[in-house]
């Protein structure tokens, strides 16, 4: 099945002051026009035809053909002017693709090797030489870029990731996280604070509540930071700041040693109304026997 014939029409048509003097109907028709000659390219169309293609009167046909006429964009016998010179021979289709084919089997039959058309005035670039011991000489590393023996680039440093993820089951108290931590206390004086008894807390508290971080070094900086201030000694209870920084033991015995300290306590209270508080507010109290005896 033959393809269906087409036509160029140059960017020039808008802005041809010829065209832009004809009326829109005009124009229309004048399209038109060149859309049946191409459909029959060396066919000479009579008026009658050409009025009954384009829907209009044979009356209306002559008085557009005057006025096309008149603009020199078509001669006496309704033909485009300059038909041939803008509308290619070429064009055809068929011929394009059968030029395309043999242009490109041309191509694949060239096998061999393109003769060497290097001229006397044509430099040659030289490697640089190598030292004797095979290394690159200074110049060479000085103008070279030295890659690793894979032969690509080092891979750049990859950023840390900001994708936040659940505490890591391999996350422990090393030695330089627990240097961190002891140090921080030292200098802001509660050199009483454990690493083991903190990290056990933080390791706890996130995995509990399902805590999601990004960064979970700098969340263990944040803990033992607030551990200086929320986990200030608690003079108020038995035992005073010992008894407040010691495990808590949970057998029936030491339920029953809590219990008869903090009896003895409010009784000690009662007795001793002067030393109910210290300068701060905090309650004092003062456990004797000691619970240990």
């Amino acid at each position: 099945m033959a393809a269906n014939p087409w036509l160029r029409l140059y960017a020039e048509f808008a802005t041809d002051p010829k065209v832009q003097m004809l009326s829109e109907a005009d124009q229309r028709r004048f399209i038109m026009l060149l859309c049946l000659r191409c459909s029959n390219d060396g066919v000479t169309l009579q008026d009658d035809e050409i009025a009954f293609q384009l829907r209009i009167s044979n009356e209306d046909w002559s008085a557009t053909k005057d006025t096309l006429i008149a603009k020199n964009l078509i001669d006496d016998d309704a033909m485009p002017t300059a038909w041939n010179k803008r509308q290619f021979v070429s064009d055809s289709s068929a011929e394009r693709v059968a030029a395309y084919r043999a242009r490109k089997k041309r191509a694949c039959n060239v096998t061999v090797t393109p003769p060497d058309t290097d001229t006397e005035s044509d430099t040659d670039i030289k490697n640089p030489p190598l030292s004797p011991q095979g290394e690159p000489t200074p110049e060479e590393t000085d103008q070279q870029e030295i890659l690793p023996l894979t032969g690509t680039k080092p891979d750049k440093p990859k950023k840390p990731s900001s994708r936040k993820t659940r505490l890591p089951e391999d996350f422990a108290l090393t030695v330089e996280r627990r240097t961190r931590a002891l140090s921080y206390w030292q200098g802001h004086g509660r050199p009483d604070l454990k690493p083991e008894t903190e990290f056990h807390k933080f390791t706890n508290h996130h995995r509990a509540n399902g805590k999601t971080m990004a960064n979970w070094d700098a969340a263990w900086t944040t803990w033992y930071t607030n551990a200086v201030e929320f986990t200030k000694p608690n003079y108020g209870s038995a035992g005073g700041f010992h008894a407040a920084h010691q495990p808590v033991d949970t057998s029936a015995a030491g339920r029953v040693r809590a219990n008869v300290a903090r009896e003895r306590a409010a009784e000690q209270q009662r007795f001793r109304p002067e030393q109910n508080s210290d300068f701060v507010g905090n309650d004092v109290v003062d456990v004797w026997p000691p619970l240990d005896q």
